[in-house]
């Protein structure tokens, strides 16, 4: 008997074609669920961010500045950028009697992601205590150059005892300051986190990248992402960088002793250290070495944010950010304290 050849029915092979496409839906949205559980679970919930977010404008010798005199938020947290623009309260004549610590750093002493209170100056003015004043000049994504002319234009404003440069690892990157002074000159002030001035469609896009940084599992790939694309600096342009700090360093304790502060250099560790052997930081080892040839106390913060990393059994950072949260700021303010207690103690002795 003939094979008989029976043709399917119309709208067969179109329904097991949705059929499949939905399972294959419903697999996905079931593997993104499981993902985002579980991201939330070993990486914490991210932060919702708010407006109005920084802004900045052109500065001669820094490139650039938070525009004085005004708030903006980082994540959920209130920032007062006062006349100096600098993070914090105004600054005004030093009282008599009054003892001053200046630190300079980028964002992880400006306290992105955290509140005013729970930033590595304020911590450290707890910790020292009265006559003391701490005064933040951390801004976010400063190199030590910038930070350097920081230093020169203010601290005879500041009047400091001691200045603490608190350096991370990506201060050994450098930008072209006079051309950055000059695009923003000529586009005026930027809102950083869109990198451009603020405007609709800047803001339209900073709305649609919320949405993706709801997600916990979104954030952590992007994250990944991140890490495997990032180029490190060849070992040349390392080395013209630590050389390059030398002499920043250089400068910074001859200013010092023109205007009458010591320095004081505090390494502040990558979140990323965290997770690695208790071996020295090879970067870090090399820039307490440079500061120690120039005459400087130098302070490696690194096992003071790894014990508690121990003890809470969780990295104590911004989840999603990389930033330190309040309680590895404390941490560190508290070590740092006992070293200015140290090798300072004659800048911040009250007076007699």
């Amino acid at each position: 008997m003939d094979d008989v050849q029976v043709e399917p029915r119309a709208g067969t092979e179109p329904r097991a074609r949705r059929r499949k496409l939905a399972a294959l839906g419903c697999g996905l949205l079931v593997a993104f669920a499981l993902g985002e559980i579980v991201a939330r679970l070993l990486y914490g919930v991210p932060l919702p961010e708010q407006l109005p977010l920084m802004t900045v404008r052109a500065h001669p010798t820094r490139g650039f500045e938070m525009v004085p005199s005004s708030e903006h938020f980082t994540y959920r947290e209130s920032v007062r950028v006062n006349a100096l623009g600098l993070r914090g309260e105004e600054v005004g004549s030093k009282a008599e009697g009054e003892r001053r610590v200046l630190v300079v750093g980028d964002s992880t002493t400006f306290g992105q992601g955290v509140a005013e209170d729970q930033t590595l100056p304020v911590w450290l003015e707890r910790e020292l205590g009265a006559p003391v004043r701490a005064i933040n000049g951390g801004v976010r994504s400063y190199d030590t150059a910038q930070e350097l002319a920081l230093l020169e234009e203010l601290a005879p404003r500041v009047q400091p005892d001691v200045v603490v440069l608190a350096w991370y690892f990506n201060d050994l990157e450098a930008y072209d300051l006079p051309a950055l002074a000059a695009r923003l000159e000529a586009s005026g002030p930027v809102v950083f986190d869109f990198g451009a001035p603020d405007s609709f469609v800047a803001r339209t896009k900073w709305h649609l990248k919320q949405l993706a940084r709801r997600s916990a599992l979104v954030m952590r790939l992007h994250d990944v992402w991140r890490e495997l694309v990032l180029e490190p600096p060849t070992a040349d342009e390392v080395e013209l960088a630590f050389a390059r700090l030398g002499r920043e360093l250089a400068r910074m304790k001859q200013l010092g002793a023109e205007l009458g502060f010591g320095v004081v250099v505090a390494v502040v560790p990558a979140a990323r250290a965290l997770r690695e052997s208790d071996a020295a930081d090879p970067r870090s080892t090399r820039v307490l070495a440079i500061a120690r040839e120039q005459g400087l106390p130098a302070l490696d913060l690194r096992p003071a944010v790894r014990a508690l990393a121990l003890e809470l059994g969780e990295a104590p950072i911004v989840p999603y950010d990389g930033h330190y949260d309040g309680r590895a700021n404390h941490a560190m303010a508290r070590e740092l304290a006992a070293h200015l207690r140290t090798h300072c103690a004659d800048r911040l002795a009250p007076p007699k």
